[in-house]
Order: structure tokens, then sequence, then C-alpha cells
């Protein structure tokens, strides 16, 4: 689990500490296999290669991830009903499926 943030601060601190002060920041949280917190850190995290790609309509169309040491866990891509947004799959891993309920008479 991860968290990462920027926020722009005013020209006195840029000043004092200089332009690095506005980059991104991120903290990662890591848990033991009974999900107890045993660790975290903090460092910037990469935004340019951050393995997310979007539709024209917001909608995820790939999702790549890494493990701690930067190899590569999973390359998703995910797949919409044509002409919808409602997802249909997501290659190599599950497919969705829709149910339309009417309302009774």
């Amino acid at each position: 689990m991860a968290q990462s943030w920027k926020s722009l601060k005013p020209q006195s601190v840029i000043s004092s500490f200089g332009s690095g002060v506005n980059n991104p920041a991120m903290v990662t949280y890591e848990y033991d296999d009974k999900y107890q917190f045993n660790n975290n850190k903090y460092g910037t995290p990469n935004f340019g290669s951050n393995g997310l790609s979007y539709d024209a309509n917001g909608n995820i169309k790939t999702l790549n991830r890494n493990s701690a040491a930067g190899q590569a866990t999973a390359n998703l891509n995910y797949n919409y009903q044509t002409n919808t947004n409602k997802l249909s799959s997501v290659d190599n891993y599950a497919a969705y499926g829709y149910e339309v309920f009417l309302p009774e008479e």
C-alpha cells in the first residue's frame, strides 16, 4: 500500500529550501502475513513511468505492476464493452458480465 502527494509551497519556503521542495513525495507501507504493519519507506515517486494508461472516457486501459525490486509482476490490459464504459475483461485475469433487472409490475 502507498500514498503519494504533491503540494506547492509558498515562495518563502522555496527560497529557503530550493525548488526541489515542490517535488512529489510518497510513503509506502508494508505488512506481514497477518496484515500487521511492519515497515514504511519515504521517497520520491516516478510518475513518468507509472504503468497506467487511460482511454478518452477516463477508463483504465493498462496497468503494469512491479515488485519492490522493480521486476514486472503483472501487465494488465482492460477491455470494455463496445461503446460503453462497462468493463468486460482484464486479459489473463478476469471476465465480467452485467445483468439487467427490470422492476416488477
